[in-house]
């Protein structure tokens, strides 16, 4: 999911960028291109190319030198367009239109999810626009406004994942106590998280984003919007287990486990549950920072110092963290699930029971 929102706020950056500065972007299609020349860099082991390209963008043909990326006759690019102070245009290769390819893979996602479960799958992507239109029209503009990253992500990671749930799985039992479980666990990891981004001495400057955000001019303390990434990043994860530990323990309880032994076999559940779960988060990240990691490989520093660099750090924070809210979530859910599904039988309430 973290993709996703770096490809949206890649696809939504060329708009902003036009309207802070004279350049701006736009699409064509390359109507000439020459062979690439080879060349190197002096001094280095490296290879490079040269190559003249015209540019259909539609009001005009464009011809400039590309040494971003080969491009061929026929396919659609974007182009860079920037006036000097000389007052002349100047134009560069942006990258390549791989707007088809994303929107063939975005139709496939959608067509197997609802072939899975036509009904479900519709409140799944319901769920996931919601998600992609909190985190752009509401999360990411409260943070350019100023207001404080721990608070306004807290609340909206809350919010959203409350909402999401109930679009999801509906309003019943194992929603409310899902939610409930969720709640505790990003309280109390958030306070964690805080604790040791204060206790380390982050920066929230590990990397190349981090330094434009803070030299654009925008009023965000980098630590904090490092918290919120944390925060953010564990919310999908922590959805996941507290929904399939409400409905394994409600499935429990049908088959007619009760007190004591309804927990343990809950828990039992729930602790095969966290062991993939947190092997799957460690994962993500692992492939996410491959490359960070391949970089680590090459240096002769000792273990702990390399362990140490802020980047490389907080990529072990990040699946840490998370892992402990996976962690935290499945006792307290368990017990939740198995206060409130008693509950409402004892009374003679319905227990409506739903698959994960």
């Amino acid at each position: 999911m973290m993709k996703f929102f770096l490809l949206c706020a890649l696809v939504m950056m060329p708009a902003a960028v036009s309207a802070q500065s004279p350049a701006e972007v736009v699409g064509g299609v390359v109507v000439e291109a020459s062979d690439a020349q080879q060349g190197a860099v002096v001094g280095f082991d490296l290879e490079t190319f040269e190559q003249v390209i015209v540019v259909d963008v539609g009001t005009e043909k464009v011809r400039f030198r590309n040494d971003f990326t080969p491009v061929e006759v026929g396919q659609r690019v974007f182009v860079r367009r920037e006036q000097g102070e000389d007052g002349e245009w100047y134009f560069s290769l942006y990258d390549i239109d791989r707007s088809g390819v994303l929107i063939f893979v975005v139709g496939l996602f959608a067509a197997l999810v609802l072939a899975l479960n036509f009904r479900k799958g519709m409140r799944s992507l319901l769920s996931l626009v919601v998600t992609v239109l909190a985190v752009f029209f509401v999360l990411l503009p409260l943070l350019k406004a100023g207001y404080s990253p721990t608070l306004v992500g807290s609340v909206v990671a809350i919010a959203l994942l409350s909402l999401v749930m109930i679009l999801t799985h509906g309003l019943n039992v194992r929603t409310y106590v899902a939610m409930g479980g969720i709640s505790f666990s990003i309280f109390v990891t958030a306070f964690l998280a805080q604790f040791v981004l204060a206790r380390g001495r982050f920066t929230g400057l590990a990397d190349d984003e981090s330094f434009a955000v803070m030299t654009s001019g925008l009023n965000i303390d980098m630590v904090e919007l490092l918290f919120v990434g944390i925060l953010i990043g564990m919310l999908g994860v922590l959805d996941d287990v507290a929904i399939t530990q409400a409905s394994a323990t409600q499935q429990l309880y049908n088959a007619g486990a009760r007190g004591k032994k309804l927990f343990l076999q809950a828990m039992r559940i729930g602790q095969d549950h966290v062991g993939a779960l947190v092997n799957t988060l460690v994962l993500a990240y692992t492939g996410a920072a491959l490359p960070l990691l391949i970089l680590t490989t090459l240096k002769v520093e000792p273990l702990p110092a390399i362990l140490s660099i802020e980047i490389v750090t907080s990529e072990i924070m990040r699946a840490l963290l998370g892992s402990i809210g996976i962690v935290l979530t499945v006792p307290l859910t368990t017990f939740l699930a198995v206060v409130f599904i008693t509950k409402m039988s004892s009374h003679g309430d319905e227990v409506h029971t739903h698959h994960h």
